[in-house]
């Protein structure tokens, strides 16, 4: 129909350009992309093609490849061209909404207005939007064809100041447009008072609050329009959306039904999509007056109904208070566990879904599922995977968990994040272990649930750590299975150190076998098991180290697993094991990391003397500066002399006086680095008091040492500081 009238309208146009200008547009398309130099040029550049297009308009923008360019166009504008672009679009608006290349245009346009709401002409632009707003009004066509009913989904995003008034609702970018053709995105902004009488035209056109507007949820574009506009509402104004779902309930719209006795907007499939959004905005009231006046009567009928189970869905998942989800529950008194066998487990995991956070209703739904069973001993996992109260044979366990339906899956996987999870975690352990891997671990949907097991927070750390050592014999089957492969990823960082080892060894006897598999090998490779058989070391180094890491990175549960690690860690580190970094050195000594550092910290700090680091940077400089024999010979009298404070202080004077006398070469140099460290330590100076006859002599005597052996030079030299020593005191 859209393609019909868009065909009518470019017949009934008198402008067709000639190809030179279909050529001029591709060739800009690109030249569009680059970058300009100035805004001066970037500004004129735009005129010019705006200017070429405003002599084309309708024809270039209901091109369908022209159009794309077009709006490449539109999101370089300023605001005084976006206004000279929304008074052209103003003219040929009825052709152009319901244009399905041009309708694409529209949109971008409108989303750039929201950009330029806060400008100088910002009122200007306000007021464009808001005849725009209201020859869609006086022109019905557009609403309800499929091609303008998106132009209006934009218009109403763009008036409300809501980008995403609901998840779905309004996209920034059309679905049958191109990708990445439009980076322009409707920007939030605050609810102008001027857009009001707008949203209430809308409103009274589109919402069923009366027999004349009953019809419009059953068409798709319309449908989909008022599902717009309802979130617009509830989110701008939740007061008047209260009275719009008392009135759209007390309208008897609900009463209306259809040849099966049912309420008509719940059996059809574009109202029954209406219905589910105007359920999931329902406040507490809202919903109470509904459940009573017409899920209640009517349930059993919708829940066989094959469109309108889907919004009963909805509607089980909406419940706002205990009272309505106790209704609930008694209307599915006996038959959830038939719901799941007959493909409505949609409707179970919904009332699940809305009990998780709260033990009351948590509670009550468990109550549900053990009144169904016939005996209280069967296992709960096996009766929601086959959907039968009654006991199964060993085989049919095993084929039961191995297809489990989806439903059941999600069901399940929403159970282990209850506040209380002893019942099912007690159904979990009682089944064989062989049966968990290669049934349940390796199924699609079962292999979610053992991954909800080991990331839930509500499922206590003891049971994932006895459940896994219960499956060690059966891990090498997990790691080389795809799918299973995927469960052990999500139960290793739960793992304590000892854990890990244990699995590790378990792992070690099928290391052939793993390798052969491609998924076995990547998982070999990201728990280092080489490493573990050929390097234990190593291998305890990373083991500890991931685990400190995965404590800081992750939250309260696996904070707790963390510490579990490190306490178990240290007793293993006890039995023996050994480290290769200092680090874990510290950790082996003395547990938590921080401890130990600065204990090293302390022990530096007091080895250290005061004259110390002066000391240091004297010497260094000396050594910086003068020759490699110069700097042998201080190393040496440093060394000999460190023992004693007092000691380093006068010997340093007596080698300065005694360079000074006996190395007329390196005189010069030697009082070059006496004079850079007088500025920052100008305590040295003071303490250099040795007379210069005691130099003369020790400058002597160490000449002398050069032509010495090594064994008479030691003697020497210390028989020269003892009578230094005993000179000085």
């Amino acid at each position: 129909m859209d393609s019909e009238k868009s065909q009518s309208h470019r017949s009934q146009r008198k402008d067709i350009p000639s190809s030179d200008v279909f050529s001029y547009f591709h060739r800009i398309s690109q030249e569009l992309e680059a970058e300009f130099p100035d805004d001066e040029q970037k500004e004129l550049f735009l005129n010019n093609i705006f200017d070429e297009l405003e002599t084309h308009f309708v024809a270039i923008v209901t091109h369908k490849r022209h159009s794309y360019t077009v709006q490449k166009l539109v999101n370089l504008l300023n605001s005084d061209q976006l206004e000279r672009i929304f008074r052209r679009v103003l003219k040929d608006f009825e052709i152009l909404a319901e244009d399905p290349a041009a309708s694409h245009v529209l949109e971008t346009v409108l989303f750039k207005a929201t950009h330029f709401f806060d400008a100088d002409n910002g009122d200007v632009i306000r007021k464009l939007v808001y005849l725009m707003g209201m020859k869609m009004v006086e022109s019905p066509g557009i609403i309800t064809s499929q091609t303008g009913s998106y132009t209006a989904r934009a218009l109403i995003a763009v008036v409300s100041g809501l980008s995403q008034p609901d998840e779905g609702a309004v996209s920034s970018t059309p679905a049958n447009s191109r990708t990445g053709q439009r980076d322009v995105k409707c920007k939030d902004h605050e609810f102008y008072e001027e857009f009001a009488p707008l949203l209430r035209v809308f409103s009274n056109q589109l919402l069923p609050t009366s027999d004349a507007t009953f019809g419009l949820i059953h068409d798709s574009a319309t449908s989909a329009l008022a599902q717009t506009l309802m979130a617009v509402v509830a989110k701008a104004d939740q007061d008047e959306f209260r009275k719009m779902c008392s009135a759209i309930i007390n309208n008897g719209l609900f009463d209306k039904m259809d040849a099966d006795g049912l309420p008509a907007p719940m059996t059809s499939k574009s109202g029954s999509y209406y219905c589910s959004k105007l359920f999931q905005l329902f406040d507490s009231h809202s919903m109470g007056v509904f459940i009573e006046q017409v899920i209640v009567p009517h349930f059993d009928e919708l829940l066989a109904h094959p469109i309108a189970n889907h919004a009963l869905k909805d509607v089980i998942g909406s419940v706002r208070e205990y009272n309505q989800f106790k209704k609930v529950c008694e209307l599915l008194k006996g038959k959830l566990l038939f719901a799941i066998s007959q493909n409505r487990g949609g409707l179970v995991h919904s009332l699940a879904s809305a009990a998780v956070g709260f033990p009351k209703r948590e509670a009550k739904l468990l109550q549900s599922l053990n009144e169904e069973l016939d005996n209280p001993e069967i296992n709960l996992i096996f009766a929601i995977a086959s959907g039968s109260p009654s006991a199964l044979k060993t085989a049919e366990k095993a084929k039961a968990l191995n297809r489990l339906p989806y439903w059941s899956s999600q069901l399940l996987q929403k159970m282990f994040n209850f506040k209380d999870t002893t019942q099912i975690c007690a159904s979990l352990s009682s089944i064989p272990a062989d049966n968990v891997v290669t049934e349940l671990a390796c199924s699609k949907t079962g292999s979610y649930v053992l991954e909800s097991v080991f990331t839930s927070t509500n499922v206590d750390q003891s049971f994932k750590l006895s459940f896994l050592r219960s499956l060690l014999n059966y891990l090498s089957i997990m790691i080389t299975d795809k799918v299973g492969s995927r469960v052990f990823d999500s139960a290793w960082p739960v793992m304590t150190i000892p854990l890990k080892k244990e699995v590790m060894e378990a792992l070690k006897n099928s290391v052939a076998a793993i390798m052969r598999s491609q998924t076995g090998k990547f998982v070999a490779r990201n728990i280092m098991l080489q490493d573990y058989i050929h390097s234990r070391d190593t291998w305890n180094s990373w083991v500890i180290a991931e685990n400190q890491k995965r404590s800081m990175k992750y939250g309260k549960n696996t904070k707790k697993i963390s510490k579990d690690s490190r306490s178990e860690n240290l007793k293993v580190v006890q039995k023996g094991l050994k480290f290769s970094s200092p680090k874990q050195k510290l950790v082996k000594d003395g547990g938590a990391s921080k401890l130990p550092f600065s204990e090293i910290k302390k022990k530096k700090l007091a080895s250290k003397t005061e004259d110390e680091p002066t000391e240091h940077k004297i010497k260094k400089k000396v050594v910086q500066a003068t020759e490699l024999k110069v700097k042998k010979k201080k190393s040496i009298d440093t060394a000999e002399v460190e023992p004693t404070e007092p000691k380093i202080k006068k010997k340093k004077s007596i080698d300065t006086t005694e360079v000074e006398l006996t190395e007329p070469k390196i005189k010069k140099k030697k009082a070059i680095n006496i004079a850079e460290v007088e500025p920052t330590e100008p305590k040295i100076k003071k303490k250099k008091v040795a007379s210069k006859e005691k130099s003369m002599s020790v400058g002597i005597e160490k000449k002398k040492l050069g032509t010495q052996s090594p064994a008479s030079k030691k003697k020497k030299k210390q028989r020269m500081v003892n009578d230094i020593t005993n000179s000085s005191f």
